[in-house]
């Protein structure tokens, strides 16, 4: 006796057999593969042409010639960026096991040769000089030459972040707020002092609390010495000066005046009103202050404001779905830009986790905190109804999250642009002092919104007619302006 060999299934299911290509393999382009995963991790074609260095209609070509070859739509273009359809996410995860058995085939070979081999992961905050730390790393390299090792620089809070989320092995920074889940050892001991010329009123006093400095708008500004060694008065050769020294007016609120100035600039360029806009803001020291206080003069209204609590070592989001009112916010703002809390409280406003500003149903983002604040890892929780990020700090927005966000048609103003406020009236100061023609404060703003929005109608002619970023359409006219004056010289 025998049975009958048979498949089970739904009636109908075997009319149709399913066809497999067992030429695919050796017929697709293997690079056309590793292109598709590029795109699906950079969130959008836009993005991975960046990260990639390469032409947008080069990467929807390639992507288009995969698809030919798979038979299948793998990619749906969305509001969010790109969306994987159902087969996308199939060939998606047959990529992601290929490259992972690639990526694992040097520690197979180095364990058939008995070889010690691995990646040690550092991250570090910027600007740390130690011979000591230099030689331990070449000393680590000469005796374990196929250990693998990558440095990674970030703010002290995303070191410590990245330490506990596993994501790194070691982390160098400083040694105040580190936490109970991990382990410290002293590297070296750093010594910070302050300078300041003789005839300062600081000078030979021993500054022990940072709040001494509160009313202080400068340290040193090389002044005295520079007329000294060349015997002349030149008070336009050092800017930022206090004003019985001939600084400028409007000079400490002349940068987030100008992220307000851009930001309206930028809301006519996207057909909204400032008066039917909503915004969410990161920071409260002194450019988010008067950034804040500018847009709402404008008539816009700020409900999320994010700052950090120096006490608590984190940060806090104070919400109003009415507006926050940000005199009444900065009368409960201490010199460092933290909002006390059952102050906020007191006025009605809630208070959030400090991330929850990046998530609010807004029209504007205004990161003015510190940088690396919108990544690849949170671009995603950006609300979708945002249309306008203004950078009023330096450098908030990674490239990948910024290549995100121009995928989703937000307009991201630079901080070049954004923040050039402030430079712009040091510049102010410069032709004031040495002109010897001091103006009023009025005036001083009248100049600066001038030059500000004819920066940003300038960046943003290049930015349409090039198809450009803001950012890129910024640098390009820098570039080019500095180009023209070389030629102009004949110097190229």
């Amino acid at each position: 006796m025998g049975a009958r060999p048979h498949v089970l299934g739904r009636p109908g299911m075997n009319d149709r057999p399913l066809r497999i290509d067992s030429t695919f393999a050796a017929r697709v382009d293997w690079n056309l593969l590793r292109l598709f995963v590029e795109i699906v991790r950079a969130g959008g074609i836009g993005a991975a042409a960046r990260r990639l260095n390469r032409q947008q209609p080069t990467i929807s070509a390639a992507l288009k010639r995969l698809e030919d070859f798979a038979g299948a739509q793998l990619l749906r273009r969305s509001a969010a960026g790109v969306e994987v359809t159902p087969a996308g996410r199939a060939l998606l995860l047959v990529c992601e096991d290929m490259f992972e058995a690639a990526r694992m085939a040097p520690h197979q070979i180095a364990q058939a040769m008995k070889r010690v081999e691995g990646l040690v992961r550092i991250q570090m905050v910027s600007s740390v000089i130690c011979p000591e730390l230099d030689e331990a790393i070449a000393t680590f390299r000469r005796r374990h030459p196929s250990i693998q090792m990558e440095i990674r620089l970030s703010p002290w809070r995303d070191v410590l972040d990245a330490l506990e989320r596993g994501e790194v092995e070691i982390g160098v920074g400083y040694d105040s707020g580190v936490r109970a889940s991990l382990s410290y050892d002293p590297l070296f001991i750093e010594t910070q002092q302050l300078y300041c010329g003789w005839t300062n009123p600081l000078f030979g006093r021993r500054i022990t609390r940072l709040a001494e400095l509160r009313e202080e708008g400068f340290v040193l500004t090389g002044l005295d010495e520079f007329e000294v060694i060349f015997g002349v008065k030149a008070p336009g050769c050092v800017t930022g000066k206090p004003l019985g020294l001939g600084g400028s007016l409007g000079r400490t609120e002349a940068t987030g005046y100008g992220v307000a100035l851009a930001l309206q600039e930028a809301l006519r360029q996207v057909g909204m009103r400032t008066e039917d806009t909503f915004a969410s803001v990161q920071g409260f020291g002194k450019v988010a202050q008067h950034a804040v206080r500018q847009y709402v003069a404008f008539g816009g209204t700020v409900v999320a404001v994010s700052a950090w609590d120096r006490v608590e070592r984190r940060a806090h989001t104070f919400y109003s779905d009415r507006g926050l009112n940000p005199d009444a916010l900065v009368g409960i703002t201490d010199e460092f830009g933290g909002i006390d809390g059952a102050g906020a409280a007191a006025l009605g406003y809630d208070v959030l986790d400090g991330s929850a500003w990046l998530e609010q149903n807004v029209d504007i983002l205004i990161p003015a905190a510190v940088e690396n604040q919108i990544t690849d890892a949170n671009v995603g929780r950006v609300h979708g109804r945002v249309k306008v990020v203004a950078e009023g700090a330096n450098g908030p927005t990674t490239p990948v999250a910024d290549a995100a966000l121009d995928d989703r048609g937000v307009l991201v103003i630079p901080d070049i642009l954004a923040n050039a406020g402030g430079v712009t009236c040091s510049y102010f100061e410069q032709v004031q002092g040495s002109a010897n023609d001091y103006w009023r404060r009025d005036q001083v703003f009248e100049r600066l919104n001038t030059c500000l929005a004819s920066a940003f109608r300038a960046v943003h002619d290049i930015a349409e007619h090039g198809g450009l970023s803001l950012r890129d359409a910024a640098y390009l006219l820098a570039v080019d302006r500095v180009v023209q004056a070389c030629r102009a010289r004949g110097w190229v």
